[in-house]
C-alpha cells in the first residue's frame, strides 16, 4: 500500500516509460552514472522521498543531455526554475564529476 516495489521501479525507469505507440525507446544510460546521480539525489533529499528532488526520468535525461549550465538544465522536462535554484549548481557539479571520472584511467 503506497510503497513501490521492484516491479514498480522497473516500470518507471524502463526505456518505454512514458512512451506511447510509435514512440522510439529512449537511449539507455550508463548504469554506474545513473547510480551516482541517484546517490546525489539521496543526499539532496535530506530524509525526504528521493522523488521529491528529481524523478528517475529526469536523472536519465540529465545523463543523456549532459547540461553544462543552468540554462541547459532548465530545458530538461521536469526541471524548473525552483529546482535549478535549489539543486542546479550541485547537479551540474555532479555531472561534471562524472565526465571527469569517465576520462580517468582505471
Amino acid at each position: 500500500q503506497g510503497r513501490s516495489g521492484p516491479g514498480r521501479l522497473a516500470a518507471a525507469t524502463g526505456a518505454a516509460a512514458g512512451a506511447g505507440p510509435g514512440v522510439a525507446p529512449a537511449e539507455p544510460v550508463d548504469e554506474r552514472e545513473f547510480e551516482a546521480l541517484r546517490a546525489w539525489r539521496m543526499e539532496q533529499a535530506q530524509g525526504k522521498p528521493a522523488y521529491t528532488v528529481a524523478t528517475n526520468a529526469v536523472l536519465e535525461q540529465v545523463l543523456r543531455s549532459r547540461p553544462r549550465s543552468l540554462e541547459q538544465l532548465v530545458e530538461i522536462r521536469g526541471v524548473g526554475r525552483a529546482f535549478c535554484e535549489r539543486h542546479g549548481a550541485s547537479l551540474l557539479e555532479a555531472v561534471a564529476a562524472l565526465a571527469g571520472a569517465k576520462g580517468a584511467p582505471g
